[in-house]
């Protein structure tokens, strides 16, 4: 298990009530390929928080999945993974 963070700007994103994006499209958009508008529609629906440099206690007290974009990232090992 580790610990990430970014290093300089960064933009996230993350929902109060989706545990796992993939999960989600797969069940909506199965056997398609979605247009980025209606991504973009289905992640305004699914109450997704899209914040640049800011957000990151809120989303990691979330509990869900967390999409982190960064041009670096610093990291540190909590615990080994047997």
């Amino acid at each position: 298990m580790i610990n990430i963070w970014p290093i300089g700007d960064y933009k996230l994103c993350y929902s109060n009530w989706v545990y796992d994006l993939f999960d989600s499209f797969q069940n909506r958009f199965a056997g398609t390929a979605p247009t980025s508008e209606e991504i973009t529609a289905e992640m305004d629906i699914l109450g997704y928080n899209c914040l640049q440099n800011q957000g990151l206690d809120a989303a990691a007290a979330s509990n869900c999945e967390v999409m982190l974009a960064a041009d670096s990232f610093g990291y540190e090992v909590i615990k080994e993974l047997a």
